[in-house]
This record gives structure tokens, sequence and C-alpha cells, in this order.
């Protein structure tokens, strides 16, 4: 069953709601690039808009650079940040903190230190380097939802009946605040080492795809859809609910809870959009829908759900490899193209066995 919120809002102090504040520190201050560097007085944008941005960098600097993480790949726009820090000596070559300035540090000098640190935050963010990189992310966007077109296409081809069962795992927001990107990937593994054994819930599964995300509201998360032999397994709002119970119990030891859409189902159906459940080979518009369902991990319109920070070389989207199947009595079905995804370009040794098993 899924467990309740209670209402309860994100907490400002967690990892995943920081890097978003950043975040948007950093486009403010590009938003408003032509005060930038602009004595005050001289502008009016400059009177009105920027000291707000800056009253952002006096009191939140030191929460900001407490989560800084040099183990970590870092978003272009977050990044554009911390690269301003160590201009700034905030953060030395070796990538310590060495802490916040005091208010007389930036009031000095009528407050040039604290234009020039805004100009330096946009001097990256609009690099060469920086567009190039978000230009990257939303093309990797693009060439996974192929992939995954691809992946659900193989898998339709091999099997008479997937059932599709999606899940979405969450993690409690009253418990939030110390909750990591490295430990969200900690979690994952221990689902994934599950998935490949294919044992417990995931028995009977034969592919899968996975999503890391982050959100304003309910910070990091997964999305998980796993597809099962239809031949023997049969109820997707059970498996969905039982995936989500092993998830908030087994592995998070009831600080997580989970979402199941398949409670939802009568509302995706009267849109003709519901793509879970059993999917018979021949029913093209079901299938449709599953790749629906499952191209909405790679989504290139979700840009707000990217994350911001990852471990070094994970991958924020994954999936088993495609069956190899013989297609009457011609060549085998080739296998699914790589994974596109910025500096995860190998993946870590559990998604390789994953990506083996299924």
């Amino acid at each position: 069953m899924k467990a309740s919120n209670n209402g309860v809002d994100l907490r400002r102090s967690s990892e995943a709601h920081i890097l978003i504040q950043i975040e948007q520190l950093v486009q403010q201050a590009c938003l408003h690039d032509k005060a930038i560097g602009i004595a005050p007085g001289l502008s009016n944008i400059g009177q009105t808009i920027l000291p707000s941005v800056m009253r952002t960098v006096v009191d939140k600097l030191e929460v900001f650079l407490s989560i800084y993480n040099p183990g970590l790949s870092y978003g272009e726009t977050v990044q554009a940040f911390w690269n301003a820090c160590e201009e700034f000596d905030f953060i030395n070559a070796k990538g310590m903190v060495k802490g916040a300035p005091s208010l007389g540090f930036w009031m000095d000098m009528d407050r040039f230190r604290l234009y020039d640190f805004l100009y330096q935050i946009r001097r990256y963010a609009t690099s060469q380097a920086c567009l190039r990189k978000k230009a990257d992310r939303l093309y990797e966007s693009k060439q996974n939802l192929q992939s995954i077109n691809d992946y659900v296409d193989a898998l339709r081809a091999r099997y008479s009946k997937l059932l599709v069962v999606r899940t979405d795992l969450h993690f409690d927001l009253k418990s939030l605040a110390p909750l990591s990107i490295s430990n969200v990937y900690l979690q994952l593994d221990k689902v994934l080492e599950v998935l490949k054994k294919r044992e417990k819930v995931f028995e009977n599964a034969v592919g899968n795809i996975w999503r890391v995300e982050q959100g304003n509201r309910r910070g990091y998360h997964i999305h998980l859809v796993v597809f099962y032999n239809g031949q023997l397994a049969k109820s997707p709002e059970f498996k969905s609910h039982e995936i989500g119970s092993f998830f908030q119990w087994d592995i998070m030891g009831g600080s997580g809870w989970y979402y199941s859409p398949h409670d939802d189902r009568k509302k995706f159906k009267a849109k003709g959009k519901y793509g879970l459940g059993m999917a018979h080979h021949a029913n093209d518009a079901l299938y449709e829908n599953v790749m629906g369902v499952a191209g909405y991990l790679a989504d290139p319109e979700k840009q707000d759900q990217y994350l911001r920070a990852k471990p070094m070389r994970r991958r924020a989207l994954g999936m088993g490899l495609a069956p190899t199947i013989s297609i009457g009595r011609g060549r085998p079905r080739n296998q699914l193209p790589t994974l596109v995804d910025g500096d995860a370009l190998v993946p870590s040794p559990l998604e390789q066995e994953i990506d083996k098993a299924s």
C-alpha cells in the first residue's frame, strides 16, 4: 500500500532542494546579466532586481557550500556556481570548502564584490562549454528515447505477451534532509541486485527500464518499469504494489514510499493513454501506449526533472539488453543501442551485470 506523505513539503535543507536553489540563483543572475558588473545607482534593474539575488548569496552561501562534494559530477548550471566559488577561493584547488565570508567582505567597496561574484557565475553559465553541455543533455534525451523504443520493440518481438508494470519509488519527505544522491544510488543498487538475480518481486522479469530524477517538490525519486513474461505473471496492479512494498520495507526499512500508476488506470484509459498491464504482441494500439509509458522516462520535455548531481560515472537512466532473437530463418535481432548519458559513458559494474542478465 502506498505510504502517505501527510502533505509534508520537501525540507529546505535537503541536498536535492539546495541544488535546485543554486540552479535558480544562477538562472536569475543570467536573466539580469545587463545589470551585473554595473555599480549600484547606474541601472534601475541593478537597484530593484539584483539586491534580491545578492541577498540570496549573502544569506545562503554557507548552506550552499555545505553540500559541495568534489566526488560528484554536477550539471552545467550548478557547476557554474562552483566555478565562481573557486574563483573567490571559497573552494580551494583540492576541492576543500574553506567556508563563506563574512557580511563585511561582501559589503566592502559598495557591493562591488557581490557584483563581481554574480558576474563570475554568469560568465561560466553562459560560456560555450556550459551551453554545449545543456544542448548535449537534450540531444541525449532524444537518443535515449529512440533506444527505449528499440528496446520495447525487441521485447515485443521476443515475447507473445508482456506484463508491463511501473512503480515510482520515493524517499520519505520527513527524512530527506540527510539524503544525498550517493545514498539514492546506494538504494538503487540494492534494488538492481535483486533484479539481476530475478528474485522475490522480480521473478519472471524479462526486462527493465529505470531512471533517477530530481524534482523541486519531492526531491530525488526513481521511476521503474519492469517487463514480465506475460505467460507467467498475471496481475500488474499486484506486482506494482509488491515492488513498492519491497522498496519501502525491505530496502528502506519503512522510510520510503511509492506510487503505483496502476491505481489511476481509469484516468489514463479515459485519455486513451494507458500502456500498463498485459500487452499482447499483435495489439499495435496498446504497444503505442507502452512506448509512451517507457518513453516517459527519457522524455526530452522533462527538463526540470534532470539530476543536478550524480556520482561519478553513473547513469541517470538504465535498462537491460534487448533479447537476441531469430526472426524466422533470418539473422538475430540486434541488441540495444548504447544509452547516452553525459560523463557516464561506462555503466557501473553492477549495471553491466544487470544488462547482461536482462
